[in-house]
């Protein structure tokens, strides 16, 4: 037996008022919750806290570290189609054996349906930014990657590999689309003048596109060493996986 918390609450008028207090991961989670029990419901959680919140041990992960920060929530109504929210959170730090990401900031947003996330944070020197959203709760789930970027991040050296130090700037964006066991992706990942310790990286381009079963692919890399190029498909997610270089050069 563990005590997970406390909380107190009031009911008056049609609203709720409650200050819970939770004990998770050695550490604690608080906010002030209001909820308006109108036609349509409404709620805020105000001034939420995380204290020390050991996430590794909740997932069984002894890599991940301790997590404090702070969040906000708004919405009303409860069902996906007609719910409206938005929700805030900033981290610290977010830690994975000896990487950390800093000054992690996001944002979340569903509007009839569509969620939308925003991710900032400071790493290795650099920034790193997420823009993406998704139609969860549809039959045929969509999702649009807007924008995923590395600017100017010591890649070598976040990844354990400081032979490869130097920064690192590249842009990916895609959409993709899932209904049952069917998949369908299509992205492209752009590389700007960028250092991997002595390589010179110029430019570089991946366009992937994933239909069922079949991926087909086509990049391009140039550096102060040479350029390669390779185009070609392949069934990753087969019962046999393969894969093929059609073109290379």
């Amino acid at each position: 037996r563990a005590p997970l918390g406390h909380s107190t609450v009031a009911l008056g008028n049609g609203r709720l008022d409650a200050h819970p207090e939770l004990y998770l991961g050695h550490g604690t989670i608080m906010a002030d919750v209001v909820a308006r029990l109108g036609d349509t419901v409404s709620y805020e959680v105000r001034r939420g806290t995380i204290d020390r919140v050991n996430v590794g041990e909740l997932m069984a992960d002894t890599a991940v570290g301790p997590v404090t920060g702070r969040f906000s929530i708004r919405g009303r109504g409860v069902t996906p189609t007609e719910a409206v929210a938005a929700a805030r959170i900033e981290l610290d730090a977010l830690r994975y054996g000896g990487r950390t990401l800093e000054q992690v900031t996001g944002r979340a947003r569903l509007t009839a349906g569509r969620a939308r996330i925003e991710l900032a944070s400071v790493i290795q020197g650099g920034r790193l930014a997420l823009d993406a959203e998704a139609r969860p709760f549809q039959k045929t789930m969509t999702f649009t990657l807007r924008r995923a970027s590395l600017d100017h991040v010591d890649l070598g050296t976040f990844l354990g590999r400081p032979d490869l130090a130097g920064p690192v700037t590249l842009h990916a964006s895609g959409s993709g689309r899932s209904r049952g066991e069917f998949r369908s992706f299509r992205g492209r990942l752009t590389v700007e003048p960028s250092r991997l310790g002595e390589i010179d990286l110029r430019n570089g381009s991946l366009a992937v596109t994933l239909s069922g079963e079949r991926l087909t692919y086509d990049g391009t890399i140039r550096t102060n060493g040479g350029a390669l190029a390779l185009a070609g498909d392949g069934r990753p997610f087969g019962d046999t996986p393969s894969f093929v270089v059609r073109q290379g050069r």
